[in-house]
Order: C-alpha cells, then sequence, then structure tokens
C-alpha cells in the first residue's frame, strides 16, 4: 500500500504540468484511430467494388455459345455484387453503432479530463482497475530498488548491473 500511494502521488505530481496536452494528445491518437477505421472500410469496400467489376468483365467476355461457362460466371459476378451490398451495408451498421466523430462538447470533456486528472483518480467510480490502465498508458516499466535513495524516482531504463562475483 505504501508503493501504490507513493506511485499514485508521483503520477499526479509528475502529470500536472502536462494535463492539457495529455489531454489533447489523446484526442488526436482518437482522432487518428478513426481516420484508420476509415481508411479500412474504404479498403474492403474498393475491393469489394473491384471483385464485383472482375467477374463483369469475365462475364462480358465469355463466348455467349459457351452457356456452362457463362452461367458460371454469371453466378460469380452476382455473388459477388451480393459481397459489395453486404459489405456497404456492414459498414452502415457499424458507422451507425459507433460515436467517431467527436463534437466540440467531447474535445471540451476530454480536455477537462485532462485538467481534473486528481478528481477524475480519486473518484468513487474510478476502479482500481482504471487506475491501472491509466498507469499502463503512461508507465512503462517500474523497478522498486532499496538500494539507491528513498523516494528517488529515476527516468528512463536501469543501467546494466556491474559483474557480480
Amino acid at each position: 500500500m505504501p508503493v501504490d500511494a507513493d506511485v499514485e502521488r508521483l503520477l499526479l505530481e509528475a502529470l500536472e504540468p502536462d494535463r492539457i496536452a495529455m489531454a489533447i494528445a489523446a484526442l488526436a491518437q482518437v482522432e487518428d484511430e478513426v481516420r484508420q477505421l476509415e481508411r479500412q472500410w474504404s479498403m474492403k469496400k474498393e475491393r469489394a467494388r473491384y471483385e464485383a467489376e472482375r467477374a463483369r468483365r469475365q462475364y462480358d467476355a465469355v463466348d455467349p455459345d459457351n452457356r456452362l461457362v457463362a452461367r458460371s460466371l454469371e453466378r460469380q459476378w452476382e455473388e459477388k455484387l451480393r459481397d459489395v451490398e453486404a459489405t456497404e451495408q456492414a459498414f452502415q451498421r457499424w458507422r451507425s453503432q459507433q460515436s467517431l466523430d467527436l463534437s466540440e462538447a467531447d474535445r471540451e470533456a476530454l480536455l477537462a479530463m485532462g485538467e481534473d486528472m486528481p478528481k477524475i483518480w480519486h473518484a468513487a467510480t474510478t476502479t482500481a482497475t482504471d487506475r491501472k490502465q491509466i498507469l499502463r498508458f503512461l508507465i512503462c516499466d517500474v523497478m522498486l530498488d532499496q538500494k539507491r535513495e528513498q523516494g528517488q524516482v529515476l527516468t528512463g531504463r536501469p543501467a546494466p548491473p556491474a559483474n557480480i562475483d
């Protein structure tokens, strides 16, 4: 428990000057993730349309006298068109379920959270799991070393130990 209290105190002290910058960085990260997801959906839809167009070209190129091949290619084309429609519908469902566009109120709420980190940290609704997740976002590694000065906080990776004989 004393370690937890010290980590908490140090974390909140360390974050104080950078609260707004952290909130803005989080906002930029969320917006970047939104753009990446939109791009992935765009590529998936483009691929489905390309496959449908390719199937249409194959169908158009077949000799009409070769009915068996023509029927097979027509089925493939119809299947690709259904895939395009299914992809579009899946995208629309995903888009309607997601609240990906941040409104001005959302931005202000993020900035307020950045400014109120101690309040959020100590809120009754913030669980220990939530606190640990916040720490994981910010701290890569914590090492307790009783050989150094008490209360000293070192950042970065420690130097490898000297030869121990």
